[in-house]
């Protein structure tokens, strides 16, 4: 389990570092989260600094070692009483005061110290007598607790006696990297323990809510970030031009430049991919499409060579066309969640909006290079725009603004698709002109994972937004690969491994002909 560290030069065996600690000189006494200087109590026989004690007029004040921030405070005995001997902050008990003798800030620390290792090696009682006869607490009852219920992974309890000790912070804006410290610690623990989904649930409800330190989110969760091939699709007779999983993630459908639509079927047990039917028709090939808010149906359109769009309904296996809308030369499109109205980017770099109940259309943004293709988020008010020669952007639609551009892909004349994906769409992926798919950091510009394998210009990448370790991309080479979290690959083979010693331990009692084909045509292996 991990536990917070010790700072101030303790050997004591927990990793946590100094620099992760948040409570500074004269704040909380030591425990797993703070230094070792701890809080001093006032005292009616003199000013306190840092827990040392010396004379003076009858002023009781608590100073910050490394400042001359000030703070009243009185301490409290574990009954909740208030003590005015504690951490140091007067004489011992039974000790005479002219016999008292005053302790500086080091020889307080190496107290602290010498007690912290008496209890690693178990002799609690000779750690009670040296607290007795040198009036210095190794820990304040409130940080106490705090350290019991972080050991104890008790993280409710623990986020709320954080509360309690934001009145010591120097800065209480610390309060936030506190959180962020312990929530990093739950989830990293949740990791180790096999919790992955009680992990991600901490990640995206907790973590990414704090907007606390996102640039460490890419490292705290890389294992989670697709970054092996665990399947390979090889339906397609020809260029593979699309992909994308449905908004429920149970379904992937793609698109051919063999003028062919397939949609596959997702195992959330296994997460492999089977084949559920083909939709067949388009002349030109399939160059995109966009399922509906409900799934039900799937728009598609073809090269520049067409001029149709096609509406699918996929609960109708015969693939029924319900409505098509002529005339219209467009490079991408996406739907908007009011359901009737349709984003397409035209030639004339511009993205325009088309309402199907009263057949309006209307400009949203213009770019000054031609625009490929674009990709919304959940929320339809950011756009991953794909521009010819340039890379890709990242556009507000809503303020109309250019935020971010993403640096690293081979972006060229070829139709290239890019996706918001992960934890929360924290992260973009790209398709590349030099066979590679590439992964950002909302955030960041430059890349924080490249995926090899195709061995052609990757077209399109999706990412499962309901399986955030799960990613499709469509290459040029005839292929869709399913990219899945290296951990979870390493798992599902665990897992095919000990099926198929079953199934061999199985056909020596059941033997039966093998001629060499594949009994199910639908199921594609790995």
């Amino acid at each position: 389990m991990h536990t917070f560290g010790v700072a101030n030069g303790s050997n004591e065996e927990h990793p946590s570092s100094n620099s992760d600690n948040i409570f500074t000189n004269g704040d909380v006494p030591n425990n797993h989260s703070a230094t070792n200087t701890s809080t001093a109590p006032a005292s009616s026989n003199g000013n306190i600094s840092n827990g040392a004690e010396t004379n003076g007029e009858n002023n009781s004040n608590f100073t910050n070692g490394d400042n001359n921030e000030q703070d009243d405070y009185d301490a409290f005995d574990e009954d909740g009483r208030k003590n005015p001997i504690m951490n140091g902050g007067g004489p011992r008990k039974n000790a005479k005061k002219d016999k008292f003798i005053a302790r500086s800030t080091s020889e307080f620390e190496m107290i602290r110290l010498i007690g912290q290792q008496l209890c690693i090696m178990g002799l609690d009682q000779t750690a009670e007598q040296l607290i007795k006869e040198s009036g210095c607490r190794l820990d304040h009852p409130t940080a106490a607790k705090f350290r019991l219920y972080v050991v104890n992974g008790e993280w409710e309890k623990a986020d709320a006696i954080l509360k309690e000790l934001q009145c010591y912070l120097v800065n209480p804006k610390n309060l936030i990297k506190m959180k962020f410290l312990l929530l990093e610690q739950k989830f990293l623990e949740c990791i180790e323990d096999g919790k992955e989904i009680e992990a991600l649930k901490c990640l995206q409800n907790e973590i990414t809510k704090l907007k606390y330190n996102l640039d460490k989110l890419p490292k705290i969760c890389r294992d989670d970030l697709p970054s092996e091939t665990s399947q390979t699709l090889t339906e397609h007779k020809d260029e593979v031009w699309y992909c994308r999983f449905s908004n429920d993630g149970n379904r992937l459908a793609t698109g051919s430049k063999d003028g062919n639509i397939t949609i596959w079927n997702i195992d959330l047990e296994t997460s492999l991919l089977t084949l559920k039917y083909t939709l067949t028709g388009h002349t030109f090939g399939v160059s995109f499409f966009a399922w509906s808010p409900d799934d039900h149906y799937l728009l598609a359109l073809g090269p520049e060579e067409s001029s149709e769009f096609w509406l699918w309904d996929t609960q109708d296996l015969n693939g029924t066309v319900l409505d098509s809308w002529e005339g219209v030369r467009v490079q991408s499109l996406a739907y908007k969640s009011d359901g009737r109205t349709i984003l397409a980017a035209d030639t004339h770099h511009r993205i325009r909006g088309y309402n199907f109940d009263d057949l309006s259309d209307f400009n949203i943004i213009k770019e000054d290079h031609s625009i490929v293709s674009f990709q919304c988020d959940e929320t339809g008010r950011f756009a991953l725009i794909n521009i010819e020669n340039q890379g890709v952007h990242l556009w507000d639609l809503e303020d109309r603004v250019l935020i971010r551009k993403f640096q690293g892909i081979t972006q060229g004349t070829y139709t290239i698709y890019s996706c918001f994906g992960g934890v929360d769409q924290l992260f973009v992926a790209s398709g590349s002109e030099d066979n590679k798919v590439y992964i950002w950091h909302l955030k960041r510009e430059h890349p924080i994972s490249v995926l090899k394998g195709h061995t052609r210009t990757v077209n399109c990448v999706h990412w499962n937004p309901r399986y955030p370790h799960i990613l499709a991309s469509a290459s040029d080479d005839t292929t869709v690969r399913i990219w899945c979290a290296k951990h979870r690959h390493s798992n599902k083979n665990e897992t095919n491994k000990n099926d198929s010693a079953a199934n061999n331990s199985n056909s020596i009692h059941n033997p039966s002909p093998s001629n060499g084909s594949n009994q199910n045509s639908n199921t594609v292996a790995l």
